[in-house]
């Protein structure tokens, strides 16, 4: 069943709370986790009396916090930056894109803290699988789509193998890898793994279709054999090195 259908419930996967807002699944905080959710003021400065943001508003500031992602310094002073305009967006949801462009925004945020990482990642990889939902409809999904930066499908399932792949998640990593068809990292995962027999079979898979200098190189790298990195720098104009 679909989240639009639905008012907001409680539901378990894995020891994470899920709950659902403007037709989005929301994994929620674990309760062994000591990161508080949002800021914590004092009573007469509650959160949830602030009055509710409209979709056009809501949209302007995921768009600065998209911006401070991408052009301020990556340090903490910049994510909590981010972090404080998420929780105020996240505090009213009223639109599938706008808060499901929320929810990404937090995703990178909590990607770089080791007591949120793995929510994160079930949350993203939750709203890689919301594209196949019935609901909401089309009409309703496509609405502010041009207001907001989300990616398409595909990104977003490779900005998961990528973060599955920095926390250790190899063998998840590596089977999206596959099914984006992206040769070149899902290699990586299985060296990672000390799988290099599985990854030369690969390599020579790719190496059947087109001899690319990467694919060269890598060789050398599994094979531990200069003529593969030669053959490498030949095949690339003497222009790569791995």
């Amino acid at each position: 069943e679909s989240g639009a259908g639905r008012n907001e419930e409680d539901l378990d996967f894995d020891g994470y709370k899920r709950t659902v807002g403007a037709g989005v699944t929301v994994v929620e905080k674990n309760e062994e986790c000591d990161i508080l959710d949002g800021v914590r003021l004092d009573a007469e400065q509650d959160m949830d009396v602030q009055r509710p943001l409209s979709n056009v508003d809501q949209a302007v500031l995921l768009t600065l916090c998209a911006w401070n992602r991408r052009n301020r310094a990556r340090d903490e002073m910049n994510r909590e930056t981010q972090g404080a305009i998420v929780d105020r967006v996240m505090l009213h949801p009223t639109n599938w894109i706008v808060f499901t462009t929320c929810l990404l925004s937090r995703c990178r945020i909590e990607m770089t803290k080791v007591q949120t990482v793995d929510r994160a990642c079930m949350q993203m990889q939750v709203l890689c699988e919301q594209y196949f939902d019935e609901e909401p409809g089309v009409s309703e999904r496509i609405a502010f789509i041009y207001s907001v930066p989300y990616p398409p499908r595909w990104s977003l399932k490779k900005e998961l193998a990528d973060s599955m792949m920095k926390i250790g998640m190899l063998r998840t990593a590596a089977n999206i890898f596959e099914e984006l068809g992206l040769y070149k990292e899902m290699v990586e995962c299985y060296i990672a793994q000390d799988e290099e027999e599985e990854a030369e079979k690969i390599v020579k898979r790719q190496l059947e279709k087109e001899r690319t200098p990467y694919m060269l190189a890598i060789m050398g790298f599994i094979k531990d054999d200069v003529e593969w990195y030669q053959a490498s720098w030949e095949e690339s104009g003497r222009k790569f090195a791995l």
